[in-house]
């Protein structure tokens, strides 16, 4: 039963992350339907095209402008395509920060590409050389940190973006984020809360109840490839 609980907690929060990073409009219960949470991919989607719940929608002097979403497939988006998004977000906000870049497997393996080639006309080309020590045995080609000239941002991996969406898509999904912008609002932590034993053994169910809340869209910044 506790492997259980330690199982369905984990599943939980995962289940939570996916909601969050989602595309998932705010709805509100009548009765019939539940109260949904907006995903960041609808807070941080410039001309709110897809949002419906039209009373809780982003007010237009707030709304994410266009240059701060990259739409272009991964394969073919380049470094100065970020850093545009970052210049974007500057332009907003008039600030250098640290982001934080949620982002999925194909998006994360880009920016390693970054450091290394660059597509040419007929070929793919090396753009930078690097030296190793190599009494290690090892060739280390990562890229976890990437700095602009409007900021930099921390690679941080999800396999939960965009959920529903096709691989490319997920895969290739990022959030820039500024955590000043951001916060959880809890009605209810993920826990257990057990049920009476009626004789059949021990029940119990785990939930949590929580909103997502974005304080300013404008400070935020979205990698969102449509294939």
């Amino acid at each position: 039963m506790q492997r259980a609980v330690k199982m369905v907690i984990v599943q939980i929060k995962r289940n939570m992350e996916g909601t969050f990073c989602s595309d998932q409009d705010s709805q509100a219960d009548n009765g019939t339907v539940p109260y949904l949470t907006r995903g960041l991919g609808a807070w941080v989607n410039a001309g709110e095209v897809t949002i419906t719940d039209t009373a809780t929608a982003c007010p237009a002097a707030f709304v994410t402008p266009a240059a701060s979403v990259i739409t272009k497939t991964t394969a073919t988006t380049l470094e100065t395509d970020m850093n545009n998004l970052m210049q974007s977000v500057y332009g907003q906000t008039g600030q250098q920060k640290d982001f934080d870049l949620i982002c999925g497997t194909g998006l994360k393996v880009l920016f390693s590409s970054f450091a290394t080639y660059v597509p040419s006309a007929v070929s793919t080309v090396p753009l930078r050389r690097f030296n190793q020590d190599a009494t290690a045995k090892q060739i280390i080609n990562t890229v976890d940190f990437w700095q602009g000239d409007f900021g930099s941002c921390k690679l941080i991996l999800s396999l939960f973006l965009a959920a529903g969406g096709i691989a490319n898509v997920i895969n290739g999904r990022g959030y820039m984020i500024d955590w000043d912008q951001l916060e959880l609002r809890y009605n209810r932590m993920p826990g257990y809360q057990e049920n009476p034993n009626l004789g059949g053994g021990p029940r119990g169910y785990i939930d949590a109840i929580a909103g997502l809340v974005v304080y300013n869209p404008l400070g935020l910044g979205k990698i969102a490839p449509t294939a």
